[in-house]
């Protein structure tokens, strides 16, 4: 799976892909660049590349939905290709990207806050400092600026028990651990919710408290909120399949 080309190389291909994906009159060509973006995603570079690409404040809303969506797909799929000391290295970047998305781009923090879940449910209970992922998460989070840390904080906390019985990939002791560590967390995420409320009353961050509650309640009354077959309460266009028609 590995590609033979250096990082700088590989990003430069990435954006003329996308380029050609979304802007090329020719559907051959279209087709071709919808290819080597979906092979791309196959390899253990597009972990590296993806990550930093995000971190590049030069790069265009396209660039942004692609990298995110691929950080997503391979949490979600092919944790397992990273190095034992890549998941904490890449939990942290994430958050650090989750935060900056926080204002805007809400489709961009939608792919990365399901990226960082999926690394929530694979990684070891040690990585966790001792408090648990979702304490964790909360603390992390929540240092940040007020504005930032509510939205970051209300994505997170309504995704988590959505995608609890997802990741098909998981050992199925791996995943009742995440299930049994969500269960044990969900006092403190309907506490860190209300608190939520007191910090920003507007109707969209009601409805959206309201909507992450009534997840955790179900997940505590025996249904998670993935009743579609694994595939996620929230359908995002494909990125790789936007413009090819």
């Amino acid at each position: 799976k590995d590609c033979s080309m250096s990082v700088p190389s590989t990003s430069d291909s990435l954006k003329q892909a996308l380029q050609a994906l979304y802007h090329h009159p020719d559907k051959s060509v279209r087709s071709q660049a919808n290819e080597w973006l979906q092979q791309f995603q196959q390899t253990t570079e597009a972990w590296q590349v993806s990550d930093s690409l995000l971190h590049n404040s030069e790069s265009n809303s396209e660039v942004q939905y692609f990298c995110s969506q691929t950080l997503k797909k391979k949490a979600q799929r092919d944790f397992e290709e990273l190095p034992a000391d890549a998941p904490k290295h890449l939990r942290d970047s994430v958050i650090v990207l989750i935060l900056r998305f926080a204002q805007g781009a809400p489709a961009v923090r939608t792919q990365l806050c399901l990226a960082l879940i999926a690394l929530v449910a694979h990684m070891r209970v040690e990585d966790w400092d001792g408090v648990g992922q979702v304490d964790w998460l909360v603390r992390r989070v929540s240092g940040a600026e007020a504005g930032s840390a509510v939205a970051c904080l209300l994505e997170l906390l309504e995704l988590l028990p959505q995608e609890s019985a997802g990741y098909p990939s998981m050992w199925p002791a791996q995943r009742l651990a995440f299930m049994q560590a969500l269960l044990q967390a969900t006092s403190q995420a309907l506490a860190t919710l209300t608190s939520c409320l007191q910090v920003e009353r507007s109707s969209l961050v009601t409805s959206q408290i309201i909507s992450a509650f009534g997840a955790w309640v179900s997940l505590a009354g025996g249904r998670s909120g993935r009743e579609d077959g694994g595939q996620g309460t929230r359908t995002l266009p494909d990125a790789t399949a936007l413009a090819v028609h």
